[in-house]
């Protein structure tokens, strides 16, 4: 754990879900699965929070719980703001994260601050 995890609070941890689902605009999948990483780079809400020296190929799958216990990642943080941000990256086509995102920072009384540009749809290739 590095001392930027260790002093990292759910303003910080929302805002740089937040950035980070902006700029990726997409969801982390492989074979339809959301995933906190994949092969390819992408990762989800809470995967874009994992350092390398935290992130285990077996977190993949378990949801927000286990990684707090099991693995003893993201110290400190809420468990139900990074569910739900997860769900949010998870059930969610990204032209409709953004008011997720202010909804979950209402709720959990953080700090939503909305895009210049919103994400647009994808669109079929």
């Amino acid at each position: 754990m590095t001392n930027q995890e260790a002093s990292m609070t759910n303003q910080d941890a929302f805002d740089k879900m937040v950035a980070h689902l902006r700029k990726q605009g997409q969801k982390a999948q492989e074979n339809g699965t959301c995933r906190y990483r994949t092969k390819s780079g992408l990762m989800c809400a809470v995967g874009c929070l994992l350092t390398d020296e935290d992130y285990r190929p077996g977190m993949e799958g378990m949801g927000v719980e286990p990684l707090l216990g099991v693995f003893d990642a993201l110290p400190g943080l809420n468990e139900g703001l990074l569910a739900e941000m997860q769900d949010v990256h998870d059930s969610f086509d990204p032209s409709h994260w953004e008011e997720h995102f202010a909804s979950t920072a209402a709720t959990y009384g953080l700090v939503y601050v909305p895009p210049a540009t919103p994400i647009q749809p994808a669109t079929a290739a």
